[in-house]
C-alpha cells in the first residue's frame, strides 16, 4: 500500500489514488475510440466526445452517491462535496452513467444499443484501473481473513490504525491483520466483464444486449463482493445492511429486469419476422 509519493526535488506530494483515476481516464480515451470503431463501427472522433461527457457523468454520479451517504462529513465544509475525484461510490457512478448515456448518445445521433455495446469493454478496463488506485490508497478494504492471498497493510495506514483500535492486532504491531484485497477483487471482476463483453460481441443477437448483460454482471458481482467488505464503524447502514449493499442489490434487480424486458422484446420481434 503506497497512498502517495513526493516528487523528487519539489516537495510536492502526489496521491496515487488520483494518479490511478487520471490513468483510468487516459486508458479509456486511448482504447475506447478504436475499440468502438472496430467492434461496432462507431466513429472514433465522436466516441472521444461521448467519452468526455460519460466520464463527467461517472465522476458526478460516484461523488453524489458518496456525498449523499456521508453527508455528515460535509456539513461544516459543503464546498468540499464538489471535489468529484475525492471519494466515489461505484453504484452511483454506474446509475447516473446509465441514466445519462441515452440523451448524450441521442445528441450525437448515435445508435444507442450499438454505441453502448462498443463502449462497455472500455469501461471495464477503466474501472479496473481505478480500483488498483483504491488498493494503493487503502480504501474500500475487505474484512479480516486467513486465506493465503490475504494481505496486510503497513503501520500508519487507516486499516492498521483501525485494527489496533478494534483489537485485531496488538498496539505494538507494525502491520494490520490480513484482510481480503477487496479492491483487487473488484478490479478482477471488471476485467472479467470486459473479457465477457468482447466474447459476446461475436454472438450477440440484438443491439444493447452486451451492455445489459455487462450491467447485470457488474451489479451482481458488486453485490456479492460487498459481503467481504470490512464492517467499518463509519459505514452508513439502512436497516440491517450497509447502504452500499442495498445500492448494489437494487441495481442488480433493475438491470435484471431491463435485460428480461429486452430479451422478451427480441423474442417477440424474431417471431414476427420469421
Amino acid at each position: 500500500m503506497y497512498p502517495s509519493f513526493i516528487l523528487p526535488g519539489s516537495g510536492i506530494t502526489i496521491s496515487l489514488h488520483d494518479v490511478a483515476l487520471a490513468l483510468a481516464v487516459f486508458v479509456c480515451f486511448a482504447i475506447g475510440p478504436p475499440w468502438a470503431q472496430s467492434l461496432e463501427g462507431i466513429d472514433a472522433r465522436t466516441t472521444r466526445r461521448v467519452l468526455l461527457w460519460l466520464g463527467l457523468l461517472t465522476f458526478a454520479g460516484g461523488r453524489l452517491h458518496f456525498v449523499a451517504a456521508n453527508w455528515h462529513l460535509f456539513t461544516d465544509r459543503p464546498l468540499a462535496a464538489l471535489k468529484l475525484w475525492s471519494g466515489l461510490h461505484a453504484p452511483g457512478a454506474i446509475a447516473l452513467l446509465a441514466l445519462g448515456a441515452m440523451p448524450i448518445l441521442r445528441w450525437y445521433r448515435l445508435p444507442i444499443g450499438k454505441a453502448l455495446d462498443g463502449l462497455v469493454p472500455t469501461m471495464g478496463v477503466g474501472i479496473a484501473t481505478a480500483r488498483v488506485g483504491c488498493f494503493l490508497h487503502g480504501c474500500c478494504f475487505g474484512a479480516v481473513c486467513d486465506w493465503p492471498w490475504c494481505v496486510t497493510f503497513p503501520g500508519g495506514s487507516y486499516i492498521h490504525l483501525l485494527h489496533r483500535q478494534e483489537g485485531f492486532v496488538s498496539q505494538v504491531a507494525e502491520r494490520s491483520a490480513p484482510i481480503h484485497p477487496l479492491q483487487l477483487y473488484f478490479a478482477g471482476s471488471a476485467l472479467l466483464i470486459t473479457v465477457a463483453a468482447l466474447w459476446l460481441h461475436r454472438r450477440k443477437r440484438y443491439d444493447g444486449q452486451i451492455a445489459l448483460v455487462s450491467l447485470v454482471l457488474f451489479s451482481a458481482s458488486a453485490a456479492a463482493l460487498e459481503i467481504l467488505r470490512a464492517p467499518d464503524t463509519t459505514r452508513v447502514y439502512w436497516g440491517p445492511l450497509p447502504q452500499l449493499a442495498w445500492a448494489t442489490l437494487i441495481l442488480t434487480a433493475i438491470s435484471l429486469a431491463c435485460l428480461g424486458v429486452a430479451e422478451n422484446l427480441h423474442r417477440r420481434l424474431a417471431k414476427r419476422t420469421s
